[in-house]
């Protein structure tokens, strides 16, 4: 028995690199040369049969996993190349496919189709379905990111959306509904989540919005659904609604797993039913998020949460995270029948942060910078003198003055605790980085106390919470100045999500040992 298997021979040159394919008899003693294929300057030389005697085992090794005697070959690899379409849901590129797009355009159900299709994206990873449909919604509804993604172009890409789940843990197991619905949060996008609970939403009702949201440009629907109950293989999907046609009750689903299945027509109510079914992670039905662009709002510039600050990251999470926000919000849930002056405000403020930060035990990191910003000298020009405003503005607040007057005082150990705790994700390139390298702990914590979403309690009581949220915007506002205000807010929002996710789980993300399914 005989197998052809592609060696590598290599002429080490600079222009060239040989690969040469070897027909071996496994039960003589000779190899076989067929081809010698030799890639120089782009052309492909070929080089005459040969035979080459099998001189030693060394020349040739077999598969370590193959039978121990006998005729042996390669077990085979399992691999795929896309998988065909159920009954149940109709090619978009068939013949029907076309006549339903045309119908749907006919009927003005189509209108959400267009900008989705210029963004349509395949997705990078077997578990990115979730990543990859908010790409294709924020680059739809012209959002930037104020990142810079390669070069000087700045433009949503799936290893930018980070927030709330780190991409390794996505890349494994993807993400639940909630974790897609704190993503599309944090990245300038309003999101109306609906979870296909028992008498939330009917079928007619689903019908009327998925009708209503294909007639609009503005919004976008994208279903969060599992596949068997389309009779397809894998487990739980998410995809953007790409259109509807009113007279088949179809519905175009985008699916961005575009290796494995093409888009698709899917009949209303299957879908509907496919929303339905419980997603046994999370012990919750799936569901729909209706999804548009955030009114003023900006992607964060410079700040960013930790990773230690995950919803999902058990590998990554610390107790200590969680202990320091309910810490701080029963501080700050407090009533005040005292008056206090801005500045005693500020201060005090200031002052109960910087406490409950100080007690925080254990290694762990609350906040950090930008990832893409590897080193600030490779910034681009526009996106650097924005940051220079940030921090500019971020100097300027009276909380800042009271930061480092507090700071001064603070004994080595307490200061090297609070170090520790807001780290810069750049190195610190040799003091060569104006004003980069000034960034220092003082104005993690200021920001962070802007950024923090204070509750202001029952109608009628003062909290120290609401006095410190009413003294924020009032900051905000006599520094005018619009990057600070817009970082301010995207972070709020974030830890907005986290305290939520906080105070319903103290112990943190449950542990997964979630398998992604073909």
């Amino acid at each position: 028995m005989r197998y052809i298997g592609l060696l590598p021979h290599h002429i080490l040159t600079k222009k060239s690199l040989t690969l040469t394919c070897w027909e071996i008899n496994t039960t003589g003693t000779t190899i076989r040369q067929l081809r010698c294929y030799t890639q120089a300057r782009s052309l492909l030389n070929r080089v005459s049969l040969a035979n080459r005697p099998l001189e030693s085992s060394s020349d040739f090794k077999m598969d370590p996993m193959a039978p121990p005697d006998g005729n042996r070959a390669l077990p085979p690899m399992k691999h795929f190349y896309r998988k065909v379409l159920p009954q149940s849901c109709i090619s978009f590129s068939s013949e029907d496919g076309k006549e339903f797009f045309k119908g749907a355009i006919l009927e003005g159900n189509m209108e959400c189709y267009f900008k989705l299709a210029a963004q349509f994206r395949t997705q990078d990873e077997p578990a990115f379905c979730g990543l990859s449909t908010m790409v294709m919604v924020l680059n739809a509804l012209d959002i930037d990111p104020g990142r810079i993604w390669k070069g000087v172009w700045r433009w949503y890409h799936e290893n930018m959306l980070d927030c709330c789940v780190p991409l390794e843990v996505v890349q494994q197991q993807g993400i639940n509904f909630d974790e897609f619905v704190c993503g599309a949060r944090c990245n300038s996008l309003d999101v109306e989540p609906t979870r296909m609970e028992e008498g939330v939403m009917s079928v007619e009702e689903f019908r009327e919005l998925i009708r209503n949201y294909t007639k609009r440009d503005d919004a976008f629907v994208v279903l969060s659904y599992s596949r068997p109950a389309l009779d397809q293989s894998g487990e739980g999907h998410f995809s953007p609604v790409g259109g509807y046609h009113p007279g088949k009750d179809l519905v175009l689903i985008l699916d961005t797993a575009r290796f494995k299945y093409p888009p698709h027509w899917v009949p209303l109510d299957l879908i509907y039913k496919a929303m339905k079914e419980i997603d046994q992670d999370t012990g919750k039905p799936r569901g729909l998020m209706v999804m548009s662009r955030k009114k003023e709002s900006h992607p964060l510039l410079l700040f960013r949460l930790s990773s230690n600050m995950s919803v999902t990251a058990r590998v990554l999470f610390n107790p200590a995270v969680p202990e320091f926000m309910m810490k701080l919000k029963t501080q700050t849930d407090r009533t005040l029948e005292e008056t206090l002056s801005v500045d005693a405000l500020a201060d005090r403020a200031a002052r109960d942060m910087i406490q409950v930060l100080a007690e925080i035990s254990g290694h762990v990191t609350i906040m950090t910078t930008q990832l893409d910003i590897t080193c600030p000298q490779d910034v681009a020009e526009k996106h650097e003198c924005l940051i220079q405003h940030l921090i500019k503005a971020l100097q300027e607040t009276v909380i800042f003055e009271k930061v480092t007057n507090i700071c001064k005082s603070l004994p080595e150990d307490k200061m090297e605790v609070m170090e520790n705790l807001f780290e810069p994700a750049w190195p610190s390139c040799n003091g060569k980085c104006q004003p980069f390298n000034k960034l220092k702990c003082v104005h993690f914590i200021t920001f962070f106390i802007l950024t923090w979403p204070y509750r202001t309690g029952v109608s009628g009581e003062t909290t120290l919470a609401a006095l410190y949220d009413q003294m924020v915007e009032d900051e905000l506002q006599r520094i005018s100045v619009d990057v600070l205000s817009m970082e301010v807010k995207s972070l709020k929002d974030q830890l907005h999500v986290l305290m939520e996710f906080y105070q319903n789980n103290p112990k943190g993300p449950e542990p997964c040992c979630k398998k992604i399914k073909l």
